[in-house]
């Protein structure tokens, strides 16, 4: 099994550092990203006060198990509820390791497990197929010609892969007018009406080839903007090219074209996230109106959002978020200022607005966009957590055997 997460681990001792990097080299693990670092659970906590979770967490603690029982919660206030905690110590008891897993702690292993331990505790966590993380699709729709829907979905993707560090890809599907290689200034592999048109006889890594990196993090589809690029596609190449893409990344950002068919109705429905892009006019609202009363069925429980571009271009005559609230009967509007001279700099010289301007007001609604459609959760207040110190992790998942213990090499044994 190879897994794509990503794993954060924080040393105590100097011989856990060497077997946690040693973990990080093996092969079962080489799709996902695991980084090791020093300070233990002390230093996690430090860490996570500035910086977003992984899905698993490697903590070691040298203390007793009343230091241990503190530090964890302390590390529940700075780390958001569902992540996989193992945790490292030096206490061989059973008592102290069926308290941490019936709290929620994922696994305790003895200090110092060998690597293949820890590899072999990893995958352990995900050893039922429906606990394999899976990316988040979030696709993005204009509801008219000209609103930005490109600019804020370029913004959003170079967002989610740098906040998050996780593997990101931009799916530019505007097969005619597509202009996700000059945004990001990049020389296009091969267009997306083609990985599209071929997704049925795709693996992953074949699609892997045909994504183009940006940075550390972000991949792009690019479209060739050809203008007979063909752009009628089968709704089934949509499902199977999210399939693929929600496999190989943590998050999928597609930029959609401004055409109403059933592939992009398709995508607009399957999308873990769709957010409607509009300006503050009365066409906007016309359209915005139409889109999520057509959408309102299809998507179920799933969130449609609404986010309103170039905000202050014409103060006068704009209408509020209020208005279209009302009128799309969402209880809440995401707002991206005007800010034409920016974006059309940055594009010019292949920057998202991050880059060429990251103290604009702008930034600040982009990255609202970017929070909202992301599918972290807030942190909680400490009041807000339910079922003792650590029933925070509880969401989680602990992994148990039969009888609710375990025992082994490198773990807590009678």
């Amino acid at each position: 099994m190879f897994l794509r997460i990503t794993i954060e681990a924080f040393a105590a001792e100097t011989t856990t550092r060497a077997t946690l990097e040693q973990a990080a080299t093996d092969s079962r693990l080489s799709r996902s990203r695991m980084t090791v670092r020093d300070g233990g659970l002390a230093g996690a906590i430090a860490y996570f006060r500035e910086n977003p979770t992984p899905q698993v967490l490697i903590v070691e603690e040298t203390g007793d198990d009343r230091a241990l029982i503190a530090a964890l919660g302390q590390l529940a206030e700075v780390v958001e509820p569902g992540v996989k905690v193992i945790v490292i110590g030096t206490l061989n008891d059973v008592g102290l390791y069926r308290t941490l897993v019936g709290q929620g702690v994922s696994d305790y292993l003895l200090a110092p497990p060998e690597a293949g331990t820890v590899v072999d505790s990893i995958l352990g966590l995900f050893s039922d197929p429906a606990s394999i993380p899976r990316g988040r699709a979030i696709a993005f729709f204009g509801a008219g010609g000209g609103v930005g829907t490109s600019a804020v979905a370029h913004n959003v993707a170079w967002l989610l892969a740098r906040t998050y560090k996780e593997p990101t890809i931009l799916a530019d599907l505007d097969f005619s007018f597509g202009c996700a290689d000059l945004a990001f200034n990049l020389e296009s592999k091969q267009s997306a009406a083609d990985v599209l048109a071929q997704s049925d006889r795709m693996d992953d890594v074949l699609f892997d080839k045909c994504l183009i990196p940006h940075g550390d993090n972000l991949k792009v589809l690019a479209s060739s903007g050809t203008l007979h690029a063909a752009s009628a596609l089968p709704s089934e190449a949509v499902e199977k090219f999210l399939d693929l893409s929600k496999g190989a990344a943590g998050f999928t950002v597609l930029d959609l074209p401004h055409i109403w068919t059933d592939w992009t109705l398709a995508a607009l429905e399957i999308a873990d996230e769709a957010v409607i892009v509009s300006r503050p006019d009365l066409t906007g609202l016309r359209e915005s109106k139409n889109i999520f009363a057509a959408l309102a069925s299809r998507r179920g429980a799933k969130p449609t959002r609404l986010a309103l571009n170039k905000i202050g271009e014409s103060k006068k005559t704009e209408l509020s978020a209020k208005d279209f609230m009302e009128a799309t009967s969402t209880h809440s509007v995401l707002s991206i200022p005007y800010a034409v001279d920016v974006f059309q700099s940055a594009m010019n010289n292949g920057q998202m607005i991050g880059e060429a301007a990251k103290s604009h007001a702008a930034v600040d609604g982009l990255r609202k966009v970017m929070a909202a459609v992301s599918g972290r959760e807030n942190k909680l207040e400490k009041s807000d957590r339910a079922g003792g110190i650590l029933g925070w992790l509880r969401s989680g998942g602990a992994k148990k055997d039969k009888d609710g213990t375990k025992a082994g090499k490198g773990k807590a044994a009678e």
